[in-house]
């Protein structure tokens, strides 16, 4: 430890191994000796204090001088001591500083959309996590027991060191109230809903989000050619395999092992969303994508991290190789075509006419009109050179020229447009696209407000759109699942009420399916009579039987 010279000497802790910034702030807490977390806060951060997030702290900036001095910058408490660099290596370079930005500013504001967390369905939250035997270690090496980064990653389920299924922790969930600073503990770890044993795949998974999170920060995948080299390995597999290989059973089979543990629930278990998971994978990339996806899709195809990195770094090796044997050529041609000397093989190009005034005449009211210059030059026999002289030689003739021109391709192109939305009734603007590509191209250069316009009436053609959710469906869903995991984990139901965090921790998914305020009413009602209260209530039975029956 070292000492700051203020008012008061106070102790600062020092980084232990691979420990996170929020435990290390948990155990400055605990030798401030504070009873609150506001004053821990303040001793932080003085006057700008902000309340610390787990996973993704922000107002690193702000940290007093003197913790800056004994636990170092933002960006290094950033790479070193949060689970951020996990996401950095699939995020253009221009994003990821965005998103450090806004961890060393006053709040993560829009952080986890940026990255992919609330659309990717792998859940936003992250749970604090430990293991059982870490703690008895860490107790007996340094009186305490503090917070692994390794174990704080999303999708790691076993502790690396001693194989041991890590343990989630009951506070600062969604769920479980107000903000506190903790250490590991027994009491506020509670098991896994599922079993864990040392399974070979999760390990396997486990060891790859690490590898993930160790590259370098300046490293940053291509996503054209991440889908270009998942689109090749496929084509690989199929072609090395028995024929018969289907890749959509292949992936089911493959996280089959995966799929029952949070948070790899979204993943796969039929044919059909094995098929759309591939399609998303090998597409044009677009927007943001977990990289838990991305992992699971290596893992699938390439069996380790290190495989990939080896592919990948070869197809850019052989991509900079054609790009310089393209310059080279390039190169070559133009200086030929240079020094060419001239031969009875390539005749000289004889020097354009003088032009006539009166046939000067007619080509500028062919430029008025707004003809095309390749229509132009057919009917007189000149060069577009000659045409380009003469656009240039007569003031406001090029302007005219360009106003005329850009009139008729907007009729053009609109009625083209309009043509075939109107002959491919209820297709989307992605279908029309693939229809009449040039067309596109152009209004979307040239015209886009009008082109948005237009599109925004016709149907999207997605089928993840919220207005077409069956949300009476998901509320079924949702209340099965509750009655199953309830009678799983209790056995016969009876009058049975339990605790709120225990529900939230049998039902992951839980809290995030009740952010839906004004939804899931049948769910909500059998909530209502399950979880704890003074007063006596209906048995779970009875509600059980009423919702059966409307």
């Amino acid at each position: 430890m070292s000492t700051s010279r203020s008012s008061k000497t106070v102790p600062i802790v020092r980084w232990l191994d691979d420990e996170t910034f929020f435990s290390i702030c948990s155990r400055q807490h605990v030798i401030l000796g504070h009873l609150d977390v506001i004053s821990t806060l303040a001793w932080l951060y003085e006057d700008k204090q902000r309340a610390v997030i787990h996973d993704f702290p922000s107002n690193l900036e702000a940290l007093d001088p003197k913790i800056v001095s004994c636990w170092g910058d933002a960006d290094w408490i950033i790479e070193k001591h949060t689970i951020f660099p996990l996401f950095g290596p699939f995020q253009a370079p221009e994003r990821v500083e965005a998103a450090k930005k806004l961890m060393k500013g006053p709040s993560i504001g829009s952080l986890k959309y940026q990255l992919g967390l609330l659309t990717g369905k792998f859940g936003a939250e992250h749970p604090l996590k430990a293991c059982s035997r870490c703690i008895a270690e860490d107790q007996a090496d340094f009186g305490t027991a503090y917070w692994h980064r390794a174990h704080q990653f999303p999708g790691v389920l076993l502790c690396k060191r001693h194989g041991a299924p890590l343990i989630e922790c009951t506070l600062n969930r969604q769920w479980s109230g107000r903000f506190k600073w903790a250490l590991p503990s027994e009491k506020y770890l509670a098991p896994r809903q599922q079993k864990l044993t040392h399974s070979p795949l999760l390990a396997s998974m486990g060891g790859m989000i690490l590898e993930l999170a160790a590259v370098e920060s300046s490293v940053h995948f291509d996503p054209h050619l991440i889908c270009a080299l998942y689109k090749r390995r496929i084509d690989f597999v199929q072609a090395s395999s028995p024929e018969g290989w289907d890749a959509a059973s292949s992936l089911v089979a493959h996280v089959s092992g995966l799929q029952l543990h949070s948070p790899f629930n979204c993943l796969p278990t039929t044919k059909k969303g094995a098929n759309d998971f591939i399609t998303q994978m090998t597409r044009k990339p677009r927007g943001h994508c977990h990289p838990l996806k991305h992992l699971t899709f290596i893992h699938w195809l390439f069996g380790d991290f290190q495989t990939f990195i080896y592919n990948y770094t070869l197809s850019c090796v052989l991509i900079e190789k054609v790009r310089e044997i393209t310059s080279v050529l390039a190169i070559d041609s133009a200086l030929t075509l240079t020094v060419r000397p001239a031969s009875s093989n390539h005749p000289a190009v004889s020097k354009p006419k003088k032009l006539k005034p009166d046939i000067r005449t007619m080509i500028i009211v062919q430029l008025q009109a707004g003809r095309h210059k390749k229509d132009i030059c057919k009917t007189f026999s000149i060069s577009v050179c000659t045409l380009n002289r003469i656009l240039r030689s007569e003031p406001g003739l090029q302007v005219l020229w360009q106003g005329k021109q850009y009139a008729q391709n907007l009729l053009l192109y609109r009625s083209a447009w309009l043509d075939a939305v109107r002959i491919n009734i209820g297709a989307s603007p992605s279908q029309v696209r693939l229809l009449i590509p040039s067309h596109y191209a152009w209004l979307y250069r040239n015209d886009r407000r009008w082109l948005n316009s237009q599109t925004k009436r016709m149907p999207t053609g997605r089928t993840g759109n919220n207005s077409a959710v069956d949300w009476d469906g998901r509320d079924n869903d949702l209340y099965e699942l509750v009655i199953s995991r309830l009678r799983a984990e209790y056995g016969e139901l009876g009058n049975l009420t339990v605790l709120k965090q225990d529900l939230h921790r049998l039902i992951p998914s839980l809290s995030r399916a009740l952010a839906k305020r004004t939804r899931y009413a049948k769910t909500r009602a059998l909530l209502g009579h399950v979880t704890y209260r003074a007063s006596p209530q209906p048995s779970i039975a009875s509600v059980a039987d009423e919702s059966g029956r409307g």
